[in-house]
This record gives structure tokens, C-alpha cells and sequence, in this order.
């Protein structure tokens, strides 16, 4: 069953339909809200998988996939940054000579051992170096984290799409992934200006995306649908991603009815 509509912070509900109507709704502006539709369940999405599901919460994709559901666009809002930057993307495309990248695509792969098809829509792929671009927003305040270690989820969800693409074929032998903040961009494996002070700015070097090879791939997938396409419901997530649980539209109902532990 799909995601059918919003949900604001005080529990009222309106679905996509009711909410066009609107001139706001949760605090947001509806224009803004319909953008937030069009990047979560309009576009060409097959069936089977995306990648975001296989890398998010299994319990909320098993259930998504059962249960008409609401999302509340204050969780959900990154997703309208990031259609920003995938209009940037779409944009720019014209800058390019025909046949030396490939943009906003979406490419789709059957994963070893189940009857799932995995899809994931590439940011961009440069032909010529063989380098595959993934584009993330984040809050400036998570910046300095960067030099730290980049995101386990982001390593991951870059290194499913370099597998998608090769199952197309298209070999990937290096993975750039672009920070956008509201004040700078970052690129992983390169140093940037972390801290823009005038006389003495702030230098570091954002670790390097590495590259997984096929089979290390494979097996993380393997795993992580057998949870989502098993008959019964998937056990709750571990201590270590329960962060994600307080925007789940199904933590209450489903998981934590008593509060999370």
C-alpha cells in the first residue's frame, strides 16, 4: 500500500489530494509540500525495491508495502532540498557533450539469491573517468562530522548504485560524494574549507567513498531484503538505529506503543 498523505506534528491528517487544496499545511506552504510529493512517490519508480528502503528501517518497508500510510513533511523535508539539487543536476546536463555522462537515471538489478529487483536513481556517472557522483544535503552543524568519517549509510547507498550500474554493464572505478549545507559544498576525498574565517580559515581533508567489490556488495544486500521480504513481520531495529524510529510513521502503532526503550 502507498504513502497516501501528510501528517502534521499535532496528528491531523489530509491526504495528497485534500492537501492541494490547502494553502499550507504542517507550517509548510503547499507548493513546497507538493515538490515533497513529487520527489517521495511520483517519477518512475518500478516495482520491487529502491535502494533507500533496502537501506532504511526493514520493519517500515515490510509495512509500507502493506499499510497506507502518512509521513510528516518535517521528517521527510530533506527530500525537498535534495530536489533542488537534482533540478541543478537536470539543469546543467546541457554543459556536457552528448555522451560523457549520464544523469538522473534510474537503473534497476536483480539481487542474487531472491526474486527482488533493487532500483536506484543515479545522480551522475562521468563516462570518461569511469567515476560515478552522488549528491547529499546536510545542516552545516554536521560538516565537521565529515572529516571524521563520512556517513555508513551514504558509503553504502553509492556503492549500490556502482553495483546497479555494473549490472548494466557500466564499470565504476571511483565514487565522489558532494555535500551540499546551505553555506558551502564538500566532496569526499579532497580538502575543503571546513570554517570560512576571515585571516584564518579552517582546512581538512573529508575521508575518500571507497569502492566495494561485487560479492561484499551482494552479501549486505542478500541479508538486508531477506528481512524485508520475509512472511512475518521484521524484528525492531537495534539500539545502534533507533534514531531513526521517532519519524517512522509506524513506530507508535507497530513498534514502540509504550515509548522508545
Amino acid at each position: 500500500m502507498p504513502l497516501i498523505g501528510f501528517e502534521s506534528d499535532k496528528g491531523n491528517r489530509v491526504t495528497f489530494d485534500e492537501c492541494w487544496k490547502l494553502q499550507r499545511f504542517a507550517g509548510l506552504p503547499v507548493e513546497i509540500l507538493y515538490r515533497i510529493y513529487l520527489n517521495t512517490v511520483a517519477g518512475d519508480r518500478p516495482d520491487g525495491l529502491s535502494v533507500t528502503e533496502c537501506l532504511g528501517c526493514p520493519r517500515k518497508a515490510y509495512l509500507s508495502k502493506k499499510l497506507p500510510y502518512y509521513e510528516n513533511p518535517r521528517f521527510i523535508f530533506a527530500r525537498f532540498r535534495g530536489s533542488m539539487v537534482h533540478t541543478v543536476l537536470e539543469e546543467t546536463n546541457q554543459m556536457y557533450a552528448p555522451g560523457t555522462i549520464i544523469s538522473e537515471k534510474r537503473y534497476e538489478r536483480l539481487v542474487p539469491g531472491t526474486k527482488v529487483k533493487l532500483s536506484g536513481k543515479i545522480d551522475k556517472y562521468l563516462i570518461r573517468g569511469k567515476t560515478l557522483e552522488d549528491y547529499k544535503t546536510l545542516d552545516d552543524d554536521r560538516v565537521k562530522k565529515l572529516i571524521e568519517s563520512l556517513p555508513e549509510d551514504y558509503i553504502w547507498q553509492a556503492n549500490i548504485y556502482k553495483w546497479i550500474l555494473e549490472g548494466q554493464g557500466i564499470e565504476v572505478i571511483n565514487i565522489l560524494i558532494h555535500f551540499i549545507s546551505f553555506k558551502y559544498a564538500y566532496t569526499s576525498g579532497e580538502e575543503c574549507l571546513i570554517v570560512p574565517k576571515w585571516g584564518k580559515p579552517e582546512w581538512a581533508k573529508i575521508p575518500p567513498c571507497p569502492v566495494y567489490n561485487n560479492s561484499k556488495i551482494e552479501d549486505f544486500l542478500y541479508h538486508k531484503i531477506k528481512d524485508i521480504v520475509r512472511q512475518e513481520m521484521p524484528p525492531v531495529v537495534g539500539p545502534d538505529k533507533r534514531w531513526i524510529c521517532p519519524s517512522c510513521p509506524f513506530a507508535k502503532t507497530h513498534c514502540w506503543k509504550d515509548g522508545l526503550p
